[in-house]
């Protein structure tokens, strides 16, 4: 699974830009409404396949 910045609040992760973690797809495999990995929170975005990602490990 590819996980593209849709839109961000940095400079650093601008739109367009790849997300390489967390594991989206194990999350989505799970289920899950909401997730804690690495540091990160993963939160479904209704039906569709988004997934708001919020924390400060993102940017390194």
């Amino acid at each position: 699974m590819v996980v593209i910045v849709i839109v961000s609040n940095t400079a650093r992760l601008v739109t367009g830009s790849l997300v390489r973690k967390p594991d989206v797809a194990s999350f989505f495999a799970g289920g899950a409404a909401t997730s804690e990995q690495q540091g990160l929170t993963l939160q479904r975005c209704g039906d569709v396949p988004i997934v708001l990602l919020v924390g400060d490990r993102l940017v390194t």
